[in-house]
This record gives structure tokens, sequence and C-alpha cells, in this order.
């Protein structure tokens, strides 16, 4: 179930540094990462499910509690305060 997507997900959610190259310029960021326009586009959705999908996650509830909530870069702004 691991790939770009889901390994950058997972980073995303302890990394201090990550949290904030993705705060201060979340496009810039995905793409230093290496994910595809696909996996870009399904974050840029706000769609959790399609997300969890670009991620190879074929169960979103297993998903969500794997990854947890998909961050936006507001969200990890507020964290990363």
């Amino acid at each position: 179930m691991y790939n770009k997507l889901s390994d950058f997900l997972i980073e995303l959610s302890w990394n201090p540094q990550l949290k904030r190259a993705y705060a201060a310029n979340a496009e810039r960021t995905m793409r230093e990462r290496g994910l595809s326009d696909r996996e870009m586009d399904a974050i840029r959705s706000g769609d959790e499910a399609a997300v969890y999908r670009a991620a190879g996650a074929e169960d979103h509830t297993v998903a969500k509690l794997i990854f947890g909530p998909v961050p936006t870069p507001d969200d990890v702004v507020k964290e990363a305060a």
C-alpha cells in the first residue's frame, strides 16, 4: 500500500521541517517529493477518499487510521505555530 504519496503523508504527520516547507509552499514541496500530477490533484481536491485511493488504499477507513486526515497547508501552518 505504500508509494510516494503514502510515504509523503506519513512523513508529513511527524516531520516538522517537512510541515514548515509544505505550509510555506505546498506545490513546491509536493513536486520536490516526487508526487505525480494525479497524487497532487487528489491532495488539492480536499477529497480524503481520492487521496487515499491515490495512495493505493482500497479501504478508506483503514487508510484514515494509518494516515490520519489529509492535511491542508493551512492545517500544517496551525500545527507549526
